[in-house]
């Protein structure tokens, strides 16, 4: 129990380090928008004691057309937007010198005696052949008690990308591509833990990121869209 425990802690710091919150109770549920089966991949090397994991999320979201303009105008007018709609007020700030990076403090994570905060770099930019706002992480920072250092041993990288459908399309929605990769050094403590439990923690870990991906793609985006048009609408 203490091992598989170790092992979730691990892969739990792991996603919270690429931005992405887990819930205290699991996985957390928010509107369900059409989504492609995941694609998971895992892979150990017990001879460098490394192991790198991560998934693929494809989804749809539907979204209520606005009479204040359109959700391809939205998306288009400021890929900077994507970002600010998707945290809450005060967990993104710009980056100074620089017009698309951004550090978003994420929210914080509680680990035993705890509290973990994160903040996470990231780059958004605006694909104005096809309108695809894209978010890429740049790195990341735990704060917390000897941290530093596992923070170190850990390269995850996170890629989102969100397209409107076009204006004169019969339905509105959102096309969302979500992807992530996690790669370290194994503890000492996990050196020997069999590969099924490492591989199943891994997907569990995967699910939470999808479960949060889909709540800021299918509700807060949505919600920010809405919030442009009326006030465009005004």
């Amino acid at each position: 129990a203490a091992r598989s425990s170790a092992i979730f802690a691990f892969l739990t710091l792991t996603c919270v380090a690429s931005g992405i919150g887990v819930c205290k109770a699991g996985v957390r549920r928010c509107a369900s928008p059409r989504m492609a089966a995941p694609e998971y991949f895992f892979e150990l090397d017990r001879e460098n004691n490394s192991i790198s994991f991560g998934c693929r999320q494809k989804s749809v979201t539907m979204v209520r057309p606005e009479s204040g303009g359109s959700l391809h105008s939205f998306i288009g007018s400021s890929a900077n937007a994507i970002v600010l709609s998707s945290w809450g007020p005060g967990q993104v700030k710009q980056c100074e010198g620089v017009d698309n990076e951004f550090l978003i403090n994420v929210e914080e994570f509680d680990f035993v005696a705890m509290r973990i905060a994160v903040e996470l770099r990231a780059r958004c930019t605006l694909d104005e052949a096809t309108t695809t706002a894209k978010l890429e992480s740049l790195g990341f920072r735990l704060i917390g008690p000897g941290l530093e250092r596992f923070a170190e041993a850990i390269d995850v990288q996170v890629f989102g990308a969100l397209t409107p459908s076009k204006p004169d399309a019969r339905l509105c929605a959102l096309s969302g591509d979500v992807r992530f990769v996690a790669s370290g050094k194994i503890p000492a403590v996990l050196r020997n833990a069999p590969e099924p439990a490492l591989r199943a923690a891994a997907n569990a870990m995967s699910k939470s990121l999808i479960a949060a991906a889909s709540e800021r793609f299918s509700e807060k985006v949505p919600k920010a869209y809405s919030e442009w048009a009326r006030g465009r609408g005004q």
